[in-house]
């Protein structure tokens, strides 16, 4: 017999998110139809092979990545295993004894700014705030400052618009920053 989950309805960064994983950091909705599922699952070598064919994976110690244009495979190492696709579907399959409290990071942050580019953001690893009706946005690498400035900025009484994850949207002459998840990483 199939195991049943809670559906949880998010909005973030301009999305409207229904999970099975409890995402605290976001703003929760009622309910509504979701933009994006995100659901347990299996994810077979056999549904790798339909969606990447004979891709090299890219390895790196602790994980691995495929990425097809319209896909990504991550595969955690002690963590699970999760495929995203179309900036639509999230399939996750943790591994045995994982608590949902440790998915709940990586599907926030990488798999996050996944489904954001896969929908046509341009997404950067930054901190925005609003001054002077505009969003300011500080870029750097981790650890160099970029949410502390924004935290200081935001206790003089600027908005936060969004911390480790700014999604930049192009329309016509203008750039604009979709609000992410109200809080400091």
């Amino acid at each position: 017999m199939e195991k049943r989950f809670k559906t949880h309805f998010y909005q973030v960064s301009g999305i409207n998110l229904e999970s099975e994983i409890t995402l605290p950091d976001l703003v929760k909705k009622e309910s509504g139809a979701g933009d994006v599922k995100i659901s347990y699952g299996k994810i077979t070598d056999l549904r790798l092979k339909n969606i990447f064919g004979n891709a090299e994976a890219l390895q790196r110690r602790g994980f691995q990545i495929r990425v097809s244009e319209k896909a990504m495979f991550i595969d955690w190492e002690k963590l699970g295993k999760v495929l995203i696709q179309g900036g639509r579907e999230v399939v996750v399959e943790p591994e045995t004894g994982v608590l949902e409290e440790d998915l709940q990071p990586f599907l926030t942050g990488p798999v996050l700014s996944v489904i954001l580019h896969q929908r046509g953001c341009l997404v950067l690893h930054a901190s925005a705030v609003m001054i002077n009706n505009r969003a300011a946005v500080f870029l750097g690498a981790k650890g160099y400052g970029k949410s502390t400035l924004a935290a200081h900025l935001q206790v003089r009484g600027h908005r936060l618009i969004s911390d480790d994850i700014v999604p930049v949207n192009f329309v016509e002459d203008r750039v604009l920053t979709v609000p992410s998840y109200p809080r400091i990483k």
